[in-house]
């Protein structure tokens, strides 16, 4: 029980652990996913569905297991195969993923952790329900496809107003407004479809269909700014133990800050605020986590909020820049840090020059 209750402290948020559900729809080859975010007095129901390969049993008791020495990913989205679990026990005291495969069979399994003191590691798995088998229809049809539901979830964390407060319907719309601009951003590239080796994927929120936001998009960048990317290399030990060279690339991109009444719109779409300055680190095509200066510098400034860089990292380099489960919380090893440090103190310097508020 201490182990479960320990696990589930592992610094998710909301949106990233909703985020950690929709790399396994990816993987899953998923085309569609839908959030369904049912609020209600004191908690809330969370749906998310998918149209991906589903899971048979099996492989669903597996996926579902805390320890599993088998490796079920399906793609490079997967770090250490338990963001399933923690993510949704992180917010949720009851969570139940209900699955069908490819021959049309549907099971279910079910993590309740206020039963674990009487029934410790022990899970509940077997059917459908008819309630949830129609739920995972409304995104799937008849075919393949997941369901992970959230009972009895609080998402108070994601609300932007740290405080409690009682009109309760005001702070689930900014929670659901953190998770859509989240998610927007995270996966911008698969709803773009522009994620390598992977199909254009459809987000969708309630009844709201996520538009993708990509934050160097070129209708936001000034006309006559192009920077050619950097690639540099990391050493890592591979699969087979030998030593292999793992790249990473970093480009800088100035955003036009031309706010009159003829560019208003591009340029409020572009969001050139404090939160969405700085550097944004790429995985896979997945955004690691909201952007940041990653210590080459300690405080952000108005200055600088029309200067982005983007950083690609191969998968690799996992172990030395720290991903952690929720895959996040990027720290550079020291060489990534020299190698990338003169880069972007000179673009921070020619955009003071060029005097880009």
């Amino acid at each position: 029980v201490r182990a479960m209750q320990g696990l589930r402290r592992t610094g998710y948020t909301p949106q990233t652990a909703i985020a950690d559900i929709i790399d396994n729809s990816i993987s899953a080859g998923a085309t569609k996913v839908h959030i369904k975010h049912s609020p209600n007095p004191e908690y809330s129901v969370v749906y998310i569905a998918d149209n991906g390969c589903g899971m048979s049993e099996a492989t669903l008791e597996e996926a579902m297991r805390y320890g599993s020495s088998q490796d079920l990913a399906n793609s490079n989205l997967s770090v250490y195969g338990l963001g399933m679990k923690l993510a949704s026990s992180t917010f949720s005291e009851r969570f139940t993923v209900v699955t069908r495969d490819k021959y049309g069979i549907a099971s279910s399994a079910t993590w309740d952790l206020t039963e674990q003191h009487d029934t410790p590691w022990e899970m509940w798995i077997g059917p459908a329900k008819v309630a949830h088998i129609a739920v995972l229809n409304s995104v799937a049809g008849e075919g393949t496809g997941t369901l992970v539901i959230w009972e009895k979830a609080d998402l108070k964390a994601a609300d932007s107003v740290a405080r409690q407060t009682l009109n309760k319907s005001t702070s689930d719309s900014r929670i659901e407004n953190t998770i859509k601009e989240h998610l927007s951003l995270t996966f911008h590239r698969f709803m773009n479809g522009e994620a390598k080796g992977y199909k254009s994927l459809d987000i969708y929120f309630n009844t709201e269909k996520l538009v993708p936001f990509d934050p160097v998009a070129e209708r936001y960048l000034l006309a006559d700014w192009f920077h050619t990317p950097d690639t540099f290399t990391q050493p890592v030990v591979g699969k087979d133990g030998k030593i292999e060279d793992a790249p990473y690339t970093i480009q800088a991109y100035f955003l036009d800050p031309t706010d009159d009444a003829a560019h208003k719109t591009i340029y409020q779409e572009s969001k050139q605020e404090l939160q969405f300055q700085g550097i944004y680190v790429y995985r896979s095509d997945r955004l690691l986590q909201m952007p940041d200066w990653l210590t080459f510098v300690t405080t952000r400034h108005n200055a600088y909020n029309a200067l982005r860089f983007i950083l690609e990292i191969d998968p690799r380099l996992d172990a030395q820049i720290k991903t952690d489960v929720k895959k996040s919380g990027v720290l550079l090893p020291a060489q990534m840090f020299e190698n990338l440090h003169p880069i972007i103190r000179g673009f921070r310097g020619e955009i003071e020059r060029r005097n880009i508020k």
